[in-house]
């Protein structure tokens, strides 16, 4: 049995009480999009692009665990974590192979030997019905048991900018609970809790200030 399979099966029934949370997964260092221009009529950073290729552009070797990332328009996944996903039947994703693959300069003066090729990584897609994953626009939501499933396989990690100053100032700043609907929290929660993010930071950044002075 798969190492979260049992849970799955167990937290299924359940899964409209379960809590979900926007998270912000490592980001691509780099870029990645879907060409929409007509076929063979666009030409960046370097080739020509059908429309609806993936294409991708690493300009450093990415921190965390390599499994998943964020990125402007749509998530990225290693091939490892694709298989890991499909062993756990997650119905709702799918994958999209990246087409054109470009390493960016300062990648390759500093690893030359990365290794790194397209089929190392994937589009992730996510059903507009889902289960357990959700998209609002751009942004990734996920219920409690998919967010077990990424912990349990190293894909995504809390980051606290603020507990190496003391659980006082502990700040979460890549998982933030939703209540209500998708809608009403980005739209009018959402900025006020950016707001006191960007609050808590300056008072992080006083408190590291007046302590190298010190």
């Amino acid at each position: 049995m798969m190492i979260l399979e049992s849970f799955l099966i167990h937290q299924l029934d359940n899964s409209k009480t379960m809590n979900k949370y926007y998270i912000v997964p490592n980001s691509l260092i780099g870029i990645a999009w879907v060409s929409e221009s007509s076929t063979k009529q666009y030409s960046y950073p370097e080739g020509v692009f059908p429309k609806g290729s993936v294409v991708m552009e690493i300009d450093a070797l990415m921190e965390g665990s390599g499994k998943l990332y964020n990125n402007s328009d749509f998530p990225l996944i290693s091939d490892q974590f694709k298989k890991e996903i499909e062993q756990e039947g997650f119905t709702e994703l799918t994958f999209t192979p990246v087409d054109f693959l470009f390493i960016g300069l300062n990648l390759e003066d500093n690893n030359p030997n990365h290794g790194l090729t397209k089929d190392d990584f994937w589009q992730l897609n996510i059903a507009p019905e889902g289960e357990h994953f959700f998209k609002w626009k751009t942004r990734l939501v996920v219920l409690e048991v998919a967010l077990s499933f990424l912990k349990a396989k190293n894909a995504f990690r809390e980051f606290d900018e603020g507990i190496s100053l003391g659980q006082e100032y502990s700040l979460v700043t890549n998982k933030f609970l939703i209540e209500g609907n998708f809608e009403g929290f980005f739209l009018e929660k959402w900025p006020k809790i950016y707001a006191e993010i960007e609050e808590k930071r300056k008072i992080h950044a006083a408190l590291r200030k007046s302590m190298r002075n010190k």
